[in-house]
């Protein structure tokens, strides 16, 4: 009873999933292909392998013969599940359930029609079968082996049972072990082995070398067939505008390249000479404004200058500040003493001290811009008095002073001091302190130098002695004029 019994068949089952898997592979879609079975028990069997095993033919559609009647596929796998040892084929044995069922499998397939089961099991029992037998054989299409014929270079391949699907590569269910070897649009061969999908190789890329020429020197491209050709990079010997030559990459033009050679160049403003790329010597003309070399021009102070080449700015170094160090002596100086000012300074006056010898003869330390004329020396001598004998130490510079006589403070016959040379007669002295005396004849007080007194007081008496007698005018003038007056006064302007 095919209710209580629900039979089905492992070995169709497999078959069945496998040669739909195989379809795929010929360019038909899973919406294309249907399987059918004859009894629930198959269908069943056959959902729960394609779940298992086939999970990437999930859009096959699978079903029972009985509910696909009116529908029509591409293919049909018909499974029969009519193999047992008893040859017992009841859940066929109803004709009119029989003979629906044969021919709604016989029937729906548009481009193909396979079935899967025990022939001789079918035929033995039904006379139907009998007859399908007869004319299948007649066409040659029934037998114990599948030929899996490759649509592109005619091989086939022999599948018996599922063990032989299994054992096959997944490039020969696809079709032979051949290689394809179709010719490319890129005109190369196809690579691959044989295949039936992509049949037009859109999707096919080409793993060969490149041959196609790049540029007009004939370089192939060095890139894969199948990868978009790049510019030539290949280093070659070029020829530019301005006579030079440059290893470029092909692909760049040489009326585009700019010449890197370094090339002397004479600015125009400056006259300097540069080194410039060959490309910038069009511009030279406009390049004394950004002339980089020093100036170097020789200054007033023998000094060059150090600024960057101004040509266009103070080109005659009126406001130039040289800031070099000045190699000029110390103002004044008499040795070699170096300025240690800038250049653009004013010379510091030498304050080094040195050792000098005065115009006295002696020596001393004094700086070296000063005027050792005027320097004072201090240095302590002994002078000898050439009159007296006497020596006197005193600093140098007063020895002029005591150079004639030796002067001494003595105390005068009148009782006054006075100054005298050593070795004066203090008898002969003059002494000019002012002085008050009575006259004793008229008691007139007058106020005369010391040495006068004593004359008015002579004069006074000679006057009461001699009345009504007028002196001689010579007398009065030794008088007044003494010439020993005249003599201390000669004298003392010579000290």
């Amino acid at each position: 009873n095919e209710e209580q019994k629900p039979m089905f068949n492992q070995h169709e089952a497999e078959i069945a999933l496998n040669l739909a898997k195989y379809l795929t592979k010929q360019d038909y879609s899973q919406n294309q292909i249907t399987i059918l079975a004859t009894c629930s028990g198959q269908l069943f069997y056959l959902q729960k392998l394609q779940k298992k095993s086939f999970e990437n033919l999930s859009k096959i559609r699978i079903s029972v013969v009985g509910n696909y009647l009116g529908e029509k596929d591409d293919i049909i796998i018909l499974s029969l599940v009519g193999s047992n040892k008893d040859s017992n084929i009841d859940f066929l044995s109803t004709v009119n359930s029989y003979v629906k069922r044969v021919c709604s499998g016989l029937s729906h397939a548009k481009h193909g029609l396979y079935m899967i089961g025990n022939i001789e099991c079918l035929k033995s029992q039904s006379e139907l079968w009998n007859r399908i037998y007869t004319t299948l054989n007649d066409m040659k299409k029934i037998g114990n082996q599948l030929d899996l014929v490759c649509q592109v270079h005619d091989t086939v391949t022999q599948v018996t049972n599922a063990s032989d699907f299994a054992a096959v590569t997944k490039v020969v269910q696809e079709g032979c072990m051949q290689e394809c070897y179709a010719i490319l649009n890129c005109g190369h061969l196809c690579q691959r082995i044989c295949h039936f999908d992509d049949r037009d190789h859109l999707q096919y890329q080409c793993n060969k070398t490149c041959d196609r020429y790049i540029c007009s020197e004939k370089h192939q491209c060095p890139r894969k067939c199948f990868e978009e050709c790049e510019k030539c990079i290949i280093k070659v010997e070029k020829a530019l505008p301005c006579g030079h030559t440059a290893t470029l990459p092909c692909f760049v033009d040489s009326l585009d390249y700019k010449c890197l050679v370094m090339v002397e160049e004479v600015l125009p403003d400056c006259g300097h000479l540069i080194h410039v790329r060959c490309q910038y010597r069009q511009l030279c003309a406009n390049f004394s404004s950004f002339c980089r070399k020093q100036c170097n021009i020789p200054l007033p102070c023998g000094h060059q200058c150090t600024r960057q080449c101004h040509v266009n700015d103070d080109p005659e170094h009126k406001k130039y500040v040289c800031k070099k160090k000045c190699e000029k002596k110390n103002k004044g100086c008499k040795g070699d003493h170096q300025c240690r000012r800038l250049c653009s300074e004013e010379c510091m006056k030498c304050e080094v001290t040195i050792k000098a010898t005065l115009p006295c003869g002696h020596e001393t330390r004094i700086e070296c811009g000063a005027d050792i004329q005027k320097h004072i020396c201090t240095v302590e001598v002994k002078q000898v008095f050439p009159k007296c004998q006497h020596t006197i130490t005193n600093p140098c510079f007063c020895s002029k002073r005591y150079s004639k006589i030796h002067i001494v403070v003595a105390t005068l016959p009148c009782g006054h001091l006075g100054a005298l040379e050593c070795g004066e007669d203090i008898q002969k002295y003059i002494c000019t302190v002012e002085c008050k005396q009575v006259l004793p004849e008229c008691q007139h007080t007058i106020t005369k130098p010391c040495y006068r007194v004593q004359e008015y007081v002579d004069l006074s008496k000679s006057f009461d002695a001699s009345k009504n007698q007028t002196m001689p005018e010579s007398s009065w003038l030794s008088w007044l004029w003494p010439r020993s007056t005249a003599k201390q006064t000669e004298d003392t302007s010579s000290v």
